[in-house]
């Protein structure tokens, strides 16, 4: 099935949802899927394991000479001195050739079409308005939960991300790449690429799927919970409106959480603002129960009946999607003590 081939399903007019599905429809998801998880698999790979050996080695004669020595102690050693002073440019490099794997996936779109397709706020500035409320709602609902957990128990679940950061915000480089380089790679890989390869089979299904791996590509569950429910409104903003609104948005929500880095009375402030959007977004959630279903009606698909089981039961994207969360609980647990 060709990608660009797909209906329009931004439309209000949007016909209903199929009964059921064409054979040759169902084989062109499954395969699609089957794709996407090995493209997205290569790039967690690369990124996670592959592409810091590769770049440290060139980074770091240190590294390259403990390489050499075929001792695991001295190698391991040689890699956290050598990821500790060059954490936020090996970080960066990594990351940036991880994305391009995406080109396998879409080509030249991921740097055009992905990236440009935009569709004119218009009247709706209301509607945009919300998705920030909504995303800053969803992030101080966890951390109230997270907050709790360490009362009861002593352990601090979120924790781990602060871990995995490392010394990534104690340089200019670092602090570029988590607000603004970082994102904008996130979106073109998540909400331009991945996204939009999905939705000829359902705006929804496309929105959720991307989520879902915007999750597991964080490698910690905690983290993955928020980055879920994020990736949900990233997506919906970067379908309904542009790549643009969803990078401003992503780029608000990291320089947010950098701000409570700074200082104790900072923190404070802008938890208490988190905890206000939370209530916020509980009020639009519940006062726009009815309104708002016709935005979700819109993004159904056209042309698969139930596009979530028949792609997620597809079996090489069910095993990536199960070792990649068995892998972030396990980081969130080990790491997190």
């Amino acid at each position: 099935m060709r990608q660009d081939a797909a209906p329009e399903l931004d439309s209000c007019d949007a016909p209903a949802s199929p009964t059921e599905t064409a054979p040759g429809v169902r084989r062109a998801l499954r395969t699609d899927m089957a794709k996407l998880a090995g493209v997205f698999l290569a790039a967690v790979f690369f990124m996670q394991v592959l592409g810091p050996v590769i770049v440290l080695s060139i980074l770091s004669p240190a590294f390259r000479a403990a390489i050499s020595s075929h001792s695991a102690a001295t190698i391991t050693a040689a890699m956290n001195d050598a990821m500790v002073k060059n954490f936020a440019l090996a970080n960066f490099i990594v990351v940036v050739l991880a994305a391009s794997l995406y080109l396998f996936l879409r080509g030249r779109r991921l740097v055009t079409t992905d990236i440009t397709t935009t569709v004119p706020v218009g009247n709706r500035w209301a509607l945009l308005g919300k998705t920030p409320v909504v995303m800053l709602g969803a992030a101080g609902v966890l951390g109230l939960v997270a907050a709790l957990i360490k009362v009861a128990t002593g352990y601090s679940i979120g924790g781990t991300e602060n871990k995995l950061i490392g010394t990534m915000d104690m340089s200019v480089l670092g602090l570029l790449f988590i607000i603004l380089i970082g994102p904008f790679i996130e979106e073109v890989v998540f909400r331009g690429a991945i996204m939009r390869f999905l939705m000829p089979y359902g705006v929804n299904f496309a929105i959720v799927t991307q989520a879902l791996l915007f999750a597991l590509y964080h490698m910690n569950f905690w983290q993955s919970l928020g980055a879920f429910v994020f990736g949900l409104v990233l997506g919906y903003v970067a379908a309904r409106f542009s790549l643009k609104w969803s990078y401003a948005l992503h780029v608000l929500n990291n320089g947010l959480n950098m701000l409570t880095t700074t200082t104790a009375a900072v923190a404070i402030v802008i938890t208490i603002a988190f905890w206000l959007c939370a209530v916020g977004a509980i009020g639009l959630i519940v006062r726009d129960r009815v309104s708002g279903k016709p935005l979700i009606t819109e993004g159904r698909s056209t042309i698969v009946a139930h596009p979530f089981k028949v792609a997620w039961t597809q079996p090489f994207f069910l095993i990536v999607v199960a070792v990649l969360f068995i892998i972030g609980l396990v980081i969130n647990v080990v790491v997190g003590h």
